[in-house]
């Protein structure tokens, strides 16, 4: 908890940067436009549908423009009430994901405005591709509107059981944003599966952390920065649980070949090095010196 704090107080003392500034606008555009589509379509499909002709559903729609019609205008404007609820619950639902994925376009800015401030003479990060990342976000995306699809016969069934509704949404968006946050710092510095082993030690803490990001985003005027403020948060946890867990960053980490080669050359640091390297490989990854 106190890496958490630590972290997240850090994150807030720098979103006077440039850096920090032009992504939350970013952000804050992508995140608007997004949801303006995504309730202009759903406002489109509702209006174009000819529910009267499905199957199994027209009876029902029949019998509520009977309803409509036989009670009056009210009952029309409790329709549209309806409707509005559920985008708002939509949206609420999808707003950590959808944030998270625009975000994840522009991480490297942030990441790198806070290593140039916190973690300074760091070698270039690893190359990712752009496809790579918008394949990865959205994976994310996908697979974060699949889950909470699936989870809402149990959002149903605590609705009317606080606070186990909000404790159960907040535990399972935090860990799919908080791991979606973290392989997104880790994979600049640590290769996939060092960055898996490494998320594995330190799951729960991930977790709290992406609970928190998901807090954030539920609260208005706060959700539009969050992701901003959360990817800069995420590199300080990073970089904590790393050193915690003595995992070298990738640019420090020799191949096996080279380590050999270098390792009659360099001596005893170099052969130290192969060693965390392999050990790192095989999930061992604190550090025989800590």
């Amino acid at each position: 908890m106190t890496i958490l704090i630590r972290s997240l107080s850090r994150a807030f003392a720098q979103t006077g940067d440039p850096a920090f500034r032009n992504v939350m606008m970013m952000g804050v555009a992508g995140a608007i436009i997004v949801f303006t589509i995504l309730w202009i379509a759903a406002s489109w499909v509702v209006g174009v549908i000819p529910w009267s002709d499905l199957p199994y559903v027209g009876w029902i729609f029949g019998g509520v423009v009977a309803a409509i019609e036989w009670v009056g205008d009210w009952l029309g404007w409790l329709v549209d009430l309806a409707f509005f609820s559920v985008m708002l619950s939509v949206t609420f639902l999808l707003f950590p994901a959808v944030t998270t994925m625009i975000v994840s376009l522009f991480l490297d800015k942030i990441a790198g405005a806070v290593e140039d401030v916190h973690y300074a003479g760091r070698p270039p990060p690893r190359a990712q591709k752009l496809t790579e990342i918008i394949g990865e976000s959205a994976k994310f995306l996908g697979v974060t509107i699949g889950v909470n699809i699936l989870a809402l016969p149990i959002y149903a069934l605590l609705l009317f059981l606080p606070p186990f509704n909000l404790v159960f949404y907040y535990w399972l968006n935090g860990y799919l944003v908080g791991r979606e946050f973290y392989e997104m710092v880790a994979v600049r510095r640590l290769s996939p599966h060092t960055a898996l082993l490494l998320r594995k030690r330190c799951g729960a803490l991930i977790t709290l952390g992406g609970a928190l990001i998901v807090f954030g985003m539920t609260i208005p005027i706060l959700n539009l920065f969050t992701p901003v403020l959360a990817a800069a948060m995420m590199v300080h946890v990073f970089e904590a649980v790393r050193a915690r867990e003595g995992v070298p960053i990738e640019s420090d980490m020799p191949t096996q070949d080279a380590a050999e080669r270098g390792a009659h050359a360099a001596g005893p640091r170099a052969g130290a090095s192969s060693d965390v390297a392999q050990r790192s490989g095989r999930g061992d990854l604190r550090d025989p010196s800590a």
